[in-house]
């Protein structure tokens, strides 16, 4: 007579939907040891960065700016607000632009009392705004009457 066994193995070969294999499957390695997975994350990171550091640098370059150059002054970047009478060429006579290189270097209080000489001028406010421009805000003194001669 045969053993269970012997029949469960030919009938499930034969007749059974669910099949099984017949030795066991070679265990799968992984392709990469660790420390080259490793090594392979941290190469990967590092040239992503290198290449996201170029495309900034092109775009300063593009844009014909030096990161030490936003902070570099000049004329162009002083707002003044509030002037009816004085023009802007006055203002800028008077605050000596041409001695200062970046924002940090511009003393305020002797250019606002060098503005505040100027006759149409009762009260001059500068202000820094960063990163390199300069505000100056005018309280012009009111006339009383205009003489033409």
């Amino acid at each position: 007579m045969p053993t269970k066994t012997s029949d469960f193995r030919q009938e499930d070969s034969s007749d059974s939907p669910y099949l099984r294999r017949q030795r066991p499957g070679v265990v799968r390695r992984r392709r990469m040891p660790s420390l080259a997975r490793r090594l392979r994350k941290w190469v990967l990171f590092l040239l992503l960065t290198l290449v996201g550091g170029a495309g900034v640098a092109y775009w300063f370059e593009v844009r014909d700016l030096n990161p030490l150059s936003l902070f570099k002054f000049s004329s162009s970047g002083v707002r003044v607000q509030g002037n009816r009478y004085v023009t802007r060429q006055e203002i800028l006579e008077n605050l000596d632009l041409w001695e200062v290189e970046s924002i940090f270097d511009f003393s305020i209080e002797p250019r606002r009392n060098k503005l505040e000489e100027i006759a149409w001028i009762q009260e001059a406010y500068l202000v820094r705004l960063l990163p390199n421009k300069l505000g100056v805000l005018i309280k012009e003194r009111q006339p009383v009457a205009f003489v033409q001669v």
